[in-house]
């Protein structure tokens, strides 16, 4: 159900403090989904899913341009139509405190990285999935890099309650940012997949790899179609299946691809396509520069081994899944023997470690959100 409020000055005052008894009511920045096929859209759109059937909570997304259609939730849902031009970062510094409080919200949740400047009587949570903006602005388009370096770090500084989607993320914040590590909660993200798949079917001898992911710098594709040419030296009958959406500056990534016979896109996947792809693959590769958390890696347990770039944040959840294959991608030649290798030996999928499988499921990413929600601190 959505509505649009009027435009005039909110002047409803809500305390910070709740009563035991009386229910929150929450304001979400539900921008991100207006997208689909990414990470944050779906966690945010899992998470709610979940959170909608708790009693305890009134959610209120807010949004000045239609949710997508696959995004849409049995929650109450505002659409600032007349600011529907105008980019969402604006949009949000402008109106969403406003919104908020004349919806009778008492808490603002910011679930993809940043806050209003000014939230006076809201009690505010951000969920931080990356430092991209600090750790490798050049992999950015200019909007976002500039937008990113004027509201991030603010947001996360001004916030009464920090969630971070990785042990990463969050020690990067506190070296980064000079952030408390007590005022961080570590809540990481969970599986999408039932895992009851029919393989899809391999069209070369060797089999293929598989690459979820969009194809823009920060994931470097260009390294691993490197890597991939120098593997074919050896297993001449080994595809590569890619699919993602195509990014800015990667004209010469998508040339690469295209020269490449063994090379595919294969555009958008549904879930259970992307389920089918994953199963029926050698491996799941992913050659990230670097990441917040890695959510296809978590996908992809129980259905492909991993083939994994050697950064933090994957060996943070190598501690959580087993089978996962690390090589370095700015060697291609020793990347390539180190994936020949490994392949040989008939690797099984990755798998849950013990406990990890309670951990990560969007259940439980729920509930560690009613938590941090509900506080009545």
């Amino acid at each position: 159900m959505e509505k649009e409020l009027p435009g005039g000055k909110a002047t409803v005052s809500i305390p910070r403090g709740l009563p035991a008894n009386t229910r929150r009511v929450v304001a979400v920045d539900a921008r991100v989904l207006t997208q689909t096929g990414k990470g944050v859209p779906r966690f945010l759109y899992e998470t709610l899913r979940r959170l909608a059937l708790r009693p305890e909570f009134k959610l209120i997304l807010f949004s000045n341009r239609p949710l997508h259609m696959d995004n849409v939730l049995p929650i109450e849902t505002v659409v600032d139509t007349a600011w529907r031009r105008v980019p969402g970062s604006i949009w949000m510094l402008a109106r969403l405190n406003q919104l908020a409080k004349g919806a009778g919200a008492d808490t603002l949740w910011g679930p993809s990285h940043v806050l209003p400047t000014k939230s006076r009587g809201l009690r505010t949570i951000v969920t931080v999935h990356d430092l991209v903006h600090r750790l490798m602005p050049e992999t950015m388009d200019r909007w976002n890099r500039f937008v990113s370096r004027r509201l991030v770090d603010g947001s996360i500084r001004r916030a009464d309650r920090i969630v971070a989607v990785s042990n990463t993320t969050g020690d990067d914040m506190v070296a980064l940012l000079g952030i408390a590590r007590s005022r961080i909660d570590v809540v990481r993200l969970g599986v999408r997949f039932v895992k009851t798949p029919v393989p899809a079917s391999a069209t070369t001898p060797d089999g293929y790899l598989f690459v979820l992911g969009s194809i823009e710098p920060r994931k470097n594709i260009s390294g691993l179609l490197d890597c991939f040419a120098s593997l074919q030296r050896s297993l001449p009958g080994l595809s590569l299946r890619l699919t993602g959406a195509h990014s800015w500056s990667q004209s010469a990534t998508l040339r690469q691809i295209r020269n490449n016979d063994a090379c595919t896109i294969l555009g958008f996947l549904t879930d259970a396509d992307v389920t089918a792809q994953m199963a029926g693959a050698r491996a799941f590769v992913i050659p990230s520069h670097y990441e917040g958390f890695g959510l296809p890696i978590v996908e992809a347990v129980g259905l492909a081994p991993v083939i994994a770039a050697d950064i933090p944040i994957f060996r943070e959840l190598a501690e959580a899944i087993d089978g996962i294959h690390f090589v370095d991608f700015g060697n291609p030649d020793a990347a390539a023997a180190s994936i020949a290798t490994f392949l040989a030996s008939d690797p099984a999928p990755a798998n849950f470690r013990t406990g990890a499988a309670d951990e990560l499921n969007w259940d439980t990413v729920a509930d560690r959100y009613a938590v941090i929600l509900d506080d009545r601190d």
